[in-house]
């Protein structure tokens, strides 16, 4: 069976749209020795000895195995009362004493430092978690601990380059489930990507992915005399996906003009090697994985300005219908 993909590119420049989400994503400003590069920001809304909140980081990594350092961000002062409840890829839920009341702490949630034995060789060493609680606070809060004043507001990095959003930041184990039970009539997913968005994670579909929705059409711009690219994202959620194929159409412009099929390849598939001989790679996805397929176009400088539009067929070979 064919996934088929409808593609247009704008001969001109675009905005990237920008998908909205409940909780914002960003960077901040912090010295990250023994910190790391990574928090969450907490707003609690009023005082209170204890609350508890809920953190939907969305991890790759092993959360049971790091530390989680709070911060007052009106002090500058670390909490030391706090303690988690639950821990898993998906989110966290930690208590802790908001000793400024009002306002917002932060979590560091994968704290670190940058260890360089050797100089060509740094090496980041994550903080084990550790108990810094006040054992009499725990036990006086117990039966008092507000569970509505304290949210989860945004995620930020120190950075753009170590910013897990938006193609780092996996789907919950909820919304996978989701997401293919909605499809459960394919045999396989496709996500086109525009360039800036590279694909990151083989063993993971990213949120973005999942606000989206499979199989959508994909709409870029270009410029004349350029080589164009962009990607194709095949996720094998149901089973092991065996010699991959595309296959292209011309684009044809709304002024009639036409890109012809033969300027549209991917890369993954095959090429030519440093000796100038040709190559044809065969291209497989095992079960859960993601793989990113990049398609270049060339662009002539000759070719009028406009929007053009064809289609890509997605199929496995000798499956093609």
């Amino acid at each position: 069976m064919k996934n088929i993909l409808l593609i247009s590119i704008w001969l001109t420049l675009s905005t990237i749209q920008v998908y909205g989400q409940e909780i914002s994503y960003g960077t901040g400003h912090w010295e990250t020795e023994g910190l790391g590069y990574h928090r969450a920001v907490i707003y609690v809304n009023k005082p209170a000895e204890a609350v508890k909140t809920k953190i939907p980081w969305r991890r790759l990594d092993k959360p049971e195995d790091k530390n989680l350092i709070m911060i007052d961000a009106l002090t500058g002062q670390r909490v030391n009362n706090i303690y988690c409840t639950e821990r898993n890829k998906d989110f966290g839920e930690i208590v802790f004493e908001p000793v400024s009341g009002e306002g917002e702490y932060y979590l560091y949630y994968m704290p670190s430092r940058l260890e360089q034995k050797v100089w060509w060789s740094p090496n980041t060493e994550y903080e084990m978690p550790m108990d810094t609680y006040d054992a009499k606070w725990r036990r006086s809060t117990e039966g008092s601990i507000d569970t509505h004043i304290a949210k989860t507001i945004r995620f930020e990095s120190r950075d753009d380059f170590n910013s897990f959003y938006p193609m780092e930041t996996p789907v919950t184990e909820s919304e996978l489930s989701d997401l293919l039970q909605k499809n459960s009539d394919k045999e396989f997913l496709i996500f086109p990507e525009d360039r800036n968005y590279p694909v990151r994670m083989t063993e993971a579909v990213p949120l973005r992915w999942y606000a989206k929705g499979a199989n959508n059409g994909f709409e870029g711009s270009a410029r004349k005399d350029e080589a164009y690219a962009w990607q194709i994202g095949i996720f094998a959620g149901f089973r092991n996906l065996n010699d991959l194929k595309l296959s292209f159409t011309d684009l044809i412009g709304d002024n009639g003009s036409v890109i012809s099929k033969s300027m549209l390849r991917c890369i993954n598939m095959g090429g030519k090697d440093y000796l100038g001989n040709k190559f044809v790679k065969r291209i497989t996805i095992p079960k859960p994985e993601v793989l990113s397929l990049w398609i270049m176009q060339d662009i002539s400088k000759e070719q009028e300005a406009g929007v053009y539009k064809g289609k890509v067929s997605v199929y496995e070979e000798g499956k093609k219908k």
